[in-house]
């Protein structure tokens, strides 16, 4: 009976260490959930997306769709490039949203206190940060994740994109 105890007790405490280390995955950079809790995600198909964005109306903009409270880019097809700003509530997967302060805990460098940038660098399928952006990246190599911050050093707006749609900016209309 101790031993079955022992093991129910490890089990929880795994289960509790696993959660607690996923909520802080690279890939919770690279979506955002929507004000209808939908959530959308770099690479994800067109078709995907406007199956989640439904009917709602937007302006193409730079060969960009932006719908008042959000931007969507596409390159060959897939997700490659979102934004919001202003009073948007949407939010990044990880919980980050505009108005935040904490932003230091999500592997941002901030420069001159103005913006800030996280890099995350494929490596055999699986994304992990980097301190550093490389230029030669191809599509779906990388994903360079900004922030803008107010004078009062809050996210002001937020970027999330494809590294070689950040150098190159090739959308698709």
């Amino acid at each position: 009976m101790k031993k079955k105890m022992l093991c129910l007790v490890t089990a929880l405490l795994l289960g509790v260490l696993l959660c607690a280390c996923s909520g802080s995955s690279a890939e919770k950079m690279f979506g955002v959930k929507l004000p209808s809790g939908d959530k959308l995600k770099l690479y994800m198909s067109r078709a995907d997306v406007e199956k989640i964005m439904g009917d709602e109306e937007f302006k193409l903009v730079n060969n960009t769709y932006d719908y008042g409270y959000i931007t969507l880019g596409y390159t060959d097809g897939l997700l490659s490039y979102i934004s919001f700003n202003g009073d948007s509530t949407v939010s990044l997967l990880n919980g980050l949203s505009l108005g935040d302060t904490n932003y230091d805990k999500y592997d941002f460098t901030v420069y001159n206190d103005k913006d800030g940038n996280a890099y995350y660098k494929n490596n055999n399928g699986k994304y992990e940060a980097t301190d550093t952006f490389d230029p030669k990246m191809e599509f779906q190599d990388g994903v360079t994740v900004t922030i803008y911050l107010s004078s009062e050093k809050k996210v002001e707006s937020v970027m999330v994109l494809d590294s070689y749609v950040a150098t190159v900016r090739r959308l698709d209309g």
